[in-house]
Protein backbone atom coordinates (compact mmCIF):
# COMPACT_ATOMS: atom_id res chain seq x y z
CA UNK A 1 0.00 0.00 0.00
CA UNK A 2 3.07 2.20 0.89
CA UNK A 3 4.23 1.62 -2.59
CA UNK A 4 0.85 2.14 -4.54
CA UNK A 5 0.51 5.38 -2.34
CA UNK A 6 4.01 6.93 -3.21
CA UNK A 7 3.33 6.06 -6.81
CA UNK A 8 0.71 7.99 -7.09
CA UNK A 9 2.04 11.26 -5.31
CA UNK A 10 4.90 11.02 -8.16
CA UNK A 11 2.39 10.78 -10.12
CA UNK A 12 0.65 14.03 -9.31
CA UNK A 13 4.04 15.61 -9.10
CA UNK A 14 4.66 14.89 -12.30
CA UNK A 15 1.07 16.13 -13.35
CA UNK A 16 1.64 19.67 -11.92
CA UNK A 17 4.90 20.08 -13.03
CA UNK A 18 3.88 19.57 -16.98
CA UNK A 19 0.68 22.11 -16.34
CA UNK A 20 3.46 24.78 -15.15
CA UNK A 21 5.58 24.30 -18.17
CA UNK A 22 2.66 24.71 -20.62
CA UNK A 23 1.95 28.01 -18.78
CA UNK A 24 5.00 29.41 -19.24
CA UNK A 25 5.29 28.58 -22.83
CA UNK A 26 1.89 30.15 -23.42
CA UNK A 27 3.20 33.13 -21.43
CA UNK A 28 6.09 33.39 -23.94
CA UNK A 29 3.85 33.17 -26.85
CA UNK A 30 1.91 36.10 -26.04
CA UNK A 31 4.62 37.92 -24.84
CA UNK A 32 6.13 37.31 -28.59
CA UNK A 33 2.95 37.99 -30.15
CA UNK A 34 2.84 41.27 -28.08
CA UNK A 35 6.24 42.69 -29.53
CA UNK A 36 5.23 41.68 -32.99
CA UNK A 37 1.79 43.79 -32.87
CA UNK A 38 4.16 46.39 -31.37
CA UNK A 39 6.37 46.41 -33.70
CA UNK A 40 4.34 46.07 -36.77
CA UNK A 41 1.84 49.08 -34.94
CA UNK A 42 5.19 51.20 -35.10
CA UNK A 43 5.55 50.42 -38.68
CA UNK A 44 2.10 51.83 -39.89
CA UNK A 45 2.90 54.96 -38.03
CA UNK A 46 0.73 54.34 -35.04
CA UNK A 47 2.72 54.11 -31.22
CA UNK A 48 2.77 51.02 -29.17
CA UNK A 49 2.49 50.60 -25.51
CA UNK A 50 5.94 49.76 -25.01
CA UNK A 51 7.65 52.16 -27.73
CA UNK A 52 9.31 55.46 -28.01
CA UNK A 53 9.07 58.00 -30.08
CA UNK A 54 12.60 58.08 -31.37
CA UNK A 55 11.79 60.78 -34.16
CA UNK A 56 11.42 63.51 -31.30
CA UNK A 57 14.61 62.81 -30.43
CA UNK A 58 16.90 65.46 -30.66
CA UNK A 59 20.57 66.97 -30.02
CA UNK A 60 18.72 69.40 -28.59
CA UNK A 61 18.74 70.07 -23.98
CA UNK A 62 15.97 71.33 -22.11
CA UNK A 63 16.90 73.63 -19.39
CA UNK A 64 14.59 74.58 -17.22
CA UNK A 65 13.56 77.85 -16.22
CA UNK A 66 15.62 78.87 -12.77
CA UNK A 67 13.73 79.78 -10.36
CA UNK A 68 14.78 81.76 -7.05
CA UNK A 69 14.28 79.65 -3.89
CA UNK A 70 11.44 80.84 -1.77
CA UNK A 71 13.45 82.72 1.11
CA UNK A 72 12.94 86.09 1.84
CA UNK A 73 14.78 88.54 0.16
CA UNK A 74 18.34 89.96 1.32
CA UNK A 75 18.55 93.54 2.55
CA UNK A 76 19.04 96.10 0.59
CA UNK A 77 23.43 97.51 0.14
CA UNK A 78 24.28 100.12 2.08
CA UNK A 79 23.81 103.48 0.40
CA UNK A 80 26.27 105.74 -0.44
CA UNK A 81 27.30 108.42 1.93
CA UNK A 82 25.80 111.98 0.66
CA UNK A 83 28.11 114.37 0.52
CA UNK A 84 27.38 118.39 0.84
CA UNK A 85 28.51 121.20 -1.45
CA UNK A 86 31.20 122.40 0.71
CA UNK A 87 32.95 118.42 1.20
CA UNK A 88 32.59 117.66 -2.27
CA UNK A 89 34.60 120.71 -2.96
CA UNK A 90 37.21 119.72 -0.21
CA UNK A 91 37.50 116.24 -1.92
CA UNK A 92 38.13 118.06 -5.44
CA UNK A 93 41.36 120.19 -3.45
CA UNK A 94 42.76 116.95 -1.62
CA UNK A 95 42.47 114.73 -5.13
CA UNK A 96 44.18 117.72 -6.85
CA UNK A 97 46.53 118.54 -4.56
CA UNK A 98 47.79 114.44 -4.77
CA UNK A 99 47.88 114.47 -8.25
CA UNK A 100 50.35 117.45 -8.33
CA UNK A 101 52.13 115.75 -5.63
CA UNK A 102 53.01 113.00 -7.65
CA UNK A 103 53.63 114.96 -10.97
CA UNK A 104 56.27 116.81 -8.52
CA UNK A 105 57.83 113.56 -7.20
CA UNK A 106 57.92 112.44 -11.32
CA UNK A 107 59.75 115.81 -12.23
CA UNK A 108 61.94 115.23 -9.07
CA UNK A 109 63.16 111.53 -10.27
CA UNK A 110 63.62 112.35 -13.59
CA UNK A 111 60.83 110.52 -15.05
CA UNK A 112 58.62 113.70 -16.15
CA UNK A 113 60.27 116.45 -18.00
CA UNK A 114 59.46 119.59 -16.45
CA UNK A 115 56.85 122.41 -17.60
CA UNK A 116 58.16 124.96 -19.40
CA UNK A 117 58.05 128.30 -17.29
CA UNK A 118 54.60 130.57 -17.77
CA UNK A 119 56.39 133.67 -18.75
CA UNK A 120 53.84 136.75 -18.57
CA UNK A 121 55.00 140.57 -19.56
CA UNK A 122 54.58 141.01 -15.56
CA UNK A 123 57.20 138.55 -14.67
CA UNK A 124 59.40 139.13 -17.48
CA UNK A 125 62.45 140.20 -15.56
CA UNK A 126 62.17 137.83 -12.82
CA UNK A 127 61.82 134.62 -14.61
CA UNK A 128 64.82 135.42 -17.63
CA UNK A 129 66.84 137.29 -15.45
CA UNK A 130 69.68 138.85 -17.56
CA UNK A 131 68.67 137.33 -20.93
CA UNK A 132 65.70 139.60 -21.05
CA UNK A 133 67.82 142.59 -21.17
CA UNK A 134 70.04 141.95 -23.96
CA UNK A 135 67.49 142.21 -26.33
CA UNK A 136 64.59 143.30 -24.80
CA UNK A 137 62.25 143.49 -28.35
CA UNK A 138 62.83 139.49 -28.75
CA UNK A 139 62.08 138.46 -25.59
CA UNK A 140 58.82 140.49 -25.24
CA UNK A 141 58.06 139.15 -28.60
CA UNK A 142 58.34 135.71 -27.93
CA UNK A 143 56.82 135.92 -24.52
CA UNK A 144 53.45 137.50 -26.17
CA UNK A 145 53.55 134.88 -28.85
CA UNK A 146 53.45 131.90 -26.13
CA UNK A 147 50.97 133.80 -24.49
CA UNK A 148 49.01 133.51 -27.49
CA UNK A 149 49.65 129.46 -27.28
CA UNK A 150 48.72 129.23 -24.01
CA UNK A 151 45.45 131.05 -24.66
CA UNK A 152 44.91 129.28 -27.82
CA UNK A 153 45.23 125.88 -26.17
CA UNK A 154 42.92 127.08 -23.25
CA UNK A 155 40.03 128.05 -26.04
CA UNK A 156 40.26 124.88 -27.89
CA UNK A 157 40.14 122.99 -24.79
CA UNK A 158 36.92 124.36 -23.87
CA UNK A 159 35.81 123.86 -27.37
CA UNK A 160 36.27 120.35 -27.29
CA UNK A 161 33.93 120.81 -23.82
CA UNK A 162 31.62 122.59 -25.16
CA UNK A 163 28.14 121.28 -26.11
CA UNK A 164 26.31 121.31 -29.32
CA UNK A 165 23.02 122.66 -29.32
CA UNK A 166 21.21 119.40 -29.13
CA UNK A 167 23.19 118.18 -26.06
CA UNK A 168 22.75 121.54 -24.24
CA UNK A 169 18.86 120.87 -25.26
CA UNK A 170 19.14 116.91 -23.77
CA UNK A 171 21.32 118.24 -20.25
CA UNK A 172 18.44 121.08 -19.84
CA UNK A 173 15.76 118.16 -20.49
CA UNK A 174 17.24 115.57 -18.00
CA UNK A 175 17.67 117.94 -15.07
CA UNK A 176 13.67 119.13 -15.61
CA UNK A 177 12.19 115.40 -15.93
CA UNK A 178 14.60 113.36 -15.65
CA UNK A 179 17.16 110.83 -17.29
CA UNK A 180 15.02 108.17 -18.29
CA UNK A 181 12.07 110.32 -19.36
CA UNK A 182 14.45 111.51 -21.98
CA UNK A 183 15.99 108.37 -22.96
CA UNK A 184 12.43 107.10 -23.69
CA UNK A 185 11.06 110.01 -25.55
CA UNK A 186 8.32 110.90 -22.73
CA UNK A 187 9.38 114.84 -22.97
CA UNK A 188 8.50 114.89 -26.68
CA UNK A 189 5.08 114.19 -26.14
CA UNK A 190 3.77 117.29 -24.93
CA UNK A 191 5.92 119.72 -27.59
CA UNK A 192 3.96 121.92 -29.94
CA UNK A 193 3.21 120.74 -33.82
CA UNK A 194 0.11 118.96 -35.63
CA UNK A 195 -2.25 116.42 -34.30
CA UNK A 196 -0.59 113.84 -36.56
CA UNK A 197 2.92 114.64 -34.86
CA UNK A 198 1.72 114.88 -31.31
CA UNK A 199 -0.18 111.51 -31.99
CA UNK A 200 2.37 109.98 -33.16
CA UNK A 201 5.24 111.32 -30.96
CA UNK A 202 2.60 110.15 -28.06
CA UNK A 203 2.09 106.67 -29.22
CA UNK A 204 5.77 106.20 -29.27
CA UNK A 205 6.37 107.66 -25.71
CA UNK A 206 3.86 104.83 -24.58
CA UNK A 207 5.29 102.38 -26.05
CA UNK A 208 9.31 103.48 -24.56
CA UNK A 209 7.66 104.05 -21.50
CA UNK A 210 5.79 101.00 -21.17
CA UNK A 211 9.04 99.14 -21.84
CA UNK A 212 11.19 100.78 -19.66
CA UNK A 213 8.87 101.39 -16.68
CA UNK A 214 8.61 105.35 -16.83
CA UNK A 215 5.60 106.25 -15.49
CA UNK A 216 2.88 108.34 -15.91
CA UNK A 217 1.36 110.54 -13.46
CA UNK A 218 -2.44 112.15 -13.95
CA UNK A 219 -3.62 114.61 -11.88
CA UNK A 220 -7.35 116.20 -11.94
CA UNK A 221 -7.98 119.63 -10.16
CA UNK A 222 -11.05 121.46 -10.04
CA UNK A 223 -11.26 124.73 -10.08
CA UNK A 224 -14.23 127.01 -8.81
CA UNK A 225 -13.86 129.78 -11.93
CA UNK A 226 -11.04 130.61 -14.65
CA UNK A 227 -12.42 134.15 -15.35
CA UNK A 228 -8.95 135.85 -14.72
CA UNK A 229 -6.91 135.51 -17.69
CA UNK A 230 -3.65 135.92 -16.00
CA UNK A 231 -4.47 132.39 -14.64
CA UNK A 232 -5.24 130.61 -17.55
CA UNK A 233 -2.57 132.05 -19.14
CA UNK A 234 -0.56 130.51 -16.23
CA UNK A 235 -2.05 126.79 -16.16
CA UNK A 236 -1.83 126.64 -20.38
CA UNK A 237 1.61 127.77 -20.58
CA UNK A 238 3.28 125.36 -17.56
CA UNK A 239 1.23 122.75 -18.67
CA UNK A 240 3.25 123.12 -21.92
CA UNK A 241 6.71 124.49 -20.66
CA UNK A 242 6.21 120.56 -18.86
CA UNK A 243 6.10 118.83 -21.52
CA UNK A 244 2.67 117.92 -20.37
CA UNK A 245 -0.51 116.54 -22.23
CA UNK A 246 -4.21 116.95 -20.91
CA UNK A 247 -6.99 119.33 -21.27
CA UNK A 248 -8.66 122.87 -19.63
CA UNK A 249 -12.18 122.52 -19.52
CA UNK A 250 -14.09 126.22 -18.89
CA UNK A 251 -17.48 125.96 -17.56
CA UNK A 252 -19.76 128.00 -16.09
CA UNK A 253 -20.57 125.63 -13.08
CA UNK A 254 -17.25 125.20 -12.40
CA UNK A 255 -13.57 124.25 -14.00
CA UNK A 256 -11.84 121.09 -14.29
CA UNK A 257 -7.63 120.63 -15.18
CA UNK A 258 -6.58 117.61 -16.51
CA UNK A 259 -2.57 116.61 -16.94
CA UNK A 260 -0.66 113.99 -17.70
CA UNK A 261 3.10 114.06 -17.23
CA UNK A 262 6.40 112.85 -15.71
CA UNK A 263 7.20 113.04 -11.96
CA UNK A 264 9.34 115.77 -12.27
CA UNK A 265 7.21 117.53 -14.02
CA UNK A 266 3.94 116.67 -12.20
CA UNK A 267 5.53 118.02 -8.83
CA UNK A 268 6.41 121.55 -10.13
CA UNK A 269 2.53 121.46 -11.76
CA UNK A 270 1.02 120.60 -8.05
CA UNK A 271 2.71 123.19 -6.94
CA UNK A 272 1.76 125.96 -8.86
CA UNK A 273 -1.90 124.92 -9.01
CA UNK A 274 -1.68 124.35 -5.25
CA UNK A 275 0.71 126.72 -3.63
CA UNK A 276 1.54 129.69 -6.28
CA UNK A 277 -1.04 130.83 -8.04
CA UNK A 278 -3.52 132.97 -5.43
CA UNK A 279 -7.09 131.81 -6.74
CA UNK A 280 -8.60 134.61 -4.13
CA UNK A 281 -7.56 137.43 -7.27
CA UNK A 282 -10.26 138.73 -9.26
CA UNK A 283 -9.69 140.81 -12.51
CA UNK A 284 -9.36 144.40 -12.31
CA UNK A 285 -12.49 146.56 -12.88
CA UNK A 286 -13.44 149.97 -12.73
CA UNK A 287 -14.68 152.03 -9.93
CA UNK A 288 -18.15 153.95 -11.08
CA UNK A 289 -17.11 156.92 -10.19
CA UNK A 290 -19.67 160.34 -9.47
CA UNK A 291 -20.36 160.66 -5.41
CA UNK A 292 -17.71 160.81 -2.39
CA UNK A 293 -16.51 157.71 -1.40
CA UNK A 294 -16.53 158.57 1.76
CA UNK A 295 -20.49 159.21 1.80
CA UNK A 296 -23.70 157.26 2.36
CA UNK A 297 -24.12 156.40 -1.05
CA UNK A 298 -19.90 154.68 -0.83
CA UNK A 299 -20.98 152.43 1.83
CA UNK A 300 -24.79 151.50 0.11
CA UNK A 301 -22.71 150.34 -2.92
CA UNK A 302 -19.75 148.33 -0.76
CA UNK A 303 -23.28 146.52 1.07
CA UNK A 304 -24.42 145.91 -2.54
CA UNK A 305 -20.95 144.72 -3.70
CA UNK A 306 -20.81 142.41 -0.47
CA UNK A 307 -24.34 140.63 -1.69
CA UNK A 308 -23.12 140.39 -5.18
CA UNK A 309 -19.70 139.04 -4.63
CA UNK A 310 -19.12 135.16 -5.78
CA UNK A 311 -18.21 132.39 -3.56
CA UNK A 312 -14.43 132.49 -3.15
CA UNK A 313 -12.38 130.55 -5.56
CA UNK A 314 -10.06 128.00 -4.96
CA UNK A 315 -8.00 125.43 -6.42
CA UNK A 316 -9.14 121.77 -5.31
CA UNK A 317 -6.76 118.41 -6.44
CA UNK A 318 -9.29 115.82 -6.66
CA UNK A 319 -7.47 112.81 -7.53
CA UNK A 320 -3.65 112.28 -8.54
CA UNK A 321 -1.81 108.45 -9.37
CA UNK A 322 -0.21 106.66 -12.45
CA UNK A 323 -1.73 105.55 -15.55
CA UNK A 324 -1.17 103.10 -18.00
CA UNK A 325 -1.33 105.46 -21.07
CA UNK A 326 -2.28 109.26 -21.81
CA UNK A 327 -5.05 110.04 -22.71
CA UNK A 328 -4.46 113.26 -24.08
CA UNK A 329 -2.10 114.17 -27.27
CA UNK A 330 -1.13 117.86 -26.14
CA UNK A 331 -2.60 120.32 -23.98
CA UNK A 332 -5.53 122.47 -25.16
CA UNK A 333 -8.02 124.49 -23.63
CA UNK A 334 -12.03 124.52 -24.56
CA UNK A 335 -14.90 126.46 -23.00
CA UNK A 336 -18.26 125.31 -22.94
CA UNK A 337 -21.52 126.91 -21.33
CA UNK A 338 -23.07 123.43 -19.89
CA UNK A 339 -22.06 120.54 -17.08
CA UNK A 340 -23.26 118.31 -20.19
CA UNK A 341 -20.85 119.41 -22.58
CA UNK A 342 -18.23 119.50 -20.65
CA UNK A 343 -18.67 115.84 -20.05
CA UNK A 344 -18.93 115.26 -23.45
CA UNK A 345 -15.26 116.43 -24.09
CA UNK A 346 -14.04 113.82 -21.22
CA UNK A 347 -16.27 111.45 -22.48
CA UNK A 348 -14.81 111.59 -26.00
CA UNK A 349 -11.55 111.20 -24.64
CA UNK A 350 -12.35 108.18 -22.54
CA UNK A 351 -11.72 109.53 -18.98
CA UNK A 352 -15.70 110.64 -18.34
CA UNK A 353 -14.44 109.29 -14.83
CA UNK A 354 -12.41 112.48 -14.26
CA UNK A 355 -15.08 114.96 -14.77
CA UNK A 356 -17.55 112.75 -12.07
CA UNK A 357 -14.87 112.52 -9.26
CA UNK A 358 -14.62 116.24 -9.65
CA UNK A 359 -18.39 116.84 -9.56
CA UNK A 360 -18.55 114.92 -6.91
CA UNK A 361 -15.78 116.18 -4.48
CA UNK A 362 -15.93 118.89 -1.59
CA UNK A 363 -14.55 122.48 -2.99
CA UNK A 364 -11.31 122.92 -0.93
CA UNK A 365 -10.27 119.16 -0.13
CA UNK A 366 -8.01 118.37 -1.64
CA UNK A 367 -6.55 114.33 -1.66
CA UNK A 368 -3.21 114.17 0.25
CA UNK A 369 -0.46 114.81 -2.90
CA UNK A 370 3.07 113.09 -1.77
CA UNK A 371 4.82 113.50 -5.54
Amino acid sequence: MADVGGGQQEHEEEGEGGGGRQRGVELAAAARAAVQKAALAAAAGQLGPFLLKEARITIYVEHPVPLEPPAEAPPPPPQPLKLTQKELKKLRTQRRLARDKEKQELIRQGLLEPPKPKVRIANLHRVLGTDAALDPTAVEKEVRKQMAERQAAHDDRNLARKLTPAERREKKLRKLFGAAAVETGVTDVGARGTGAKRGAAAAAAAAAAAATGVDVICSVYRVGRLTDPQHRFKVDANARENHMTGIMVVSDEFCVVVVEGVEKATRRYTKLMMRRIDWSTAPAAGRPAGRDPNGDAAMDDADEDEEDRPPPNVCTLVWQGTVLRRAFNGFRSETVRSAAAARQLLEDAGVVHYWDAAAGAAEGESVPYTI
